[in-house]
């Protein structure tokens, strides 16, 4: 009786919400969640690292790959994308908004892999320039620049996963996507605690290795079940993509 209810519940779950109190309660849970995850996670570096210069330069590692990701991708998805696809299944232009959504990812994907391997190689470089190696040593501005390379991988393929979330919302399916974020800092709390005794603040930068593709994995069945299947197209005229 108990695994039949809790099979109802999660099957519930797993459909689309059609009515805003649904959604706005399923997204509440699923943003409490990624919360207490997200706490629990600085509460381990704080307590792991201290307040050390060691845990200043990963904070300071992240910034850049950061700055990438909400300036090509995050802004882009919620100001733009999620609208025009909906519109799109709103006319019942399915194909159409599958084919637009296939040739963004690819393109954005595309422009975030060619601005990250730019950093990768001159990572110090723009460090400087941003001013975030300020106060530390050459010794640790290298630190730095290691770390930004294995984060910005994670950002590459955070991106797929904010994709496929955009795709899920604009179905309304919101559950999916929010346990996908809180794995994501999962993910990272992973790393840490398993890889910390042996490589040190180059945990946490693994861990987001391991978050994003927790953040892709997951979102994975419910993407092929509402028949998105990823046909790359590095074009600009596809309907919708620029008109």
């Amino acid at each position: 009786m108990p695994h039949e209810l809790f099979r109802k519940g999660f099957s519930l779950l797993l459909k689309s919400q059609t009515n805003i109190l649904s959604a706005a309660f399923i997204i509440m849970v699923t943003i409490i969640l990624s919360q207490i995850l997200g706490l629990i996670k600085q509460r381990l570096l704080v307590s792991i690292f201290g307040a050390s210069d060691t845990l200043g330069i990963y904070l300071a590692s992240t910034r850049l790959p950061d700055f990438l990701f909400q300036l090509i991708i995050a802004g882009a998805l919620a100001s733009a994308f999620i609208p025009i696809f909906s519109d799109y299944l709103s006319k019942n232009k399915v194909q159409e908004a599958h084919k637009m959504a296939s040739s963004l990812l690819a393109i954005g994907v595309s422009i975030f892999a060619v601005l990250s391997a730019i950093l990768f190689v001159w990572a110090p470089f723009f460090l400087t320039i941003f001013n975030l190696g300020s106060g530390f040593s050459n010794e640790e501005m290298n630190l730095m620049a290691n770390l930004t390379r294995i984060i910005i991988f994670g950002q590459l393929l955070f991106i797929i996963g904010t994709f496929f979330s955009a795709l899920l919302q604009s179905y309304n399916h919101f559950f999916i996507p929010g346990i996908a974020a809180a794995l994501y800092n999962l993910g990272i709390i992973t790393g840490i605690i398993t890889l910390s005794s042996t490589v040190g603040i180059f945990s946490p930068a693994y861990g987001v290795l391991l978050g994003a593709l927790f953040f892709i994995i997951v979102q994975l069945p419910m993407v092929k079940k509402i028949g998105f299947s990823f046909k790359p197209t590095f074009s600009f005229r596809v309907p919708g993509v620029l008109a």
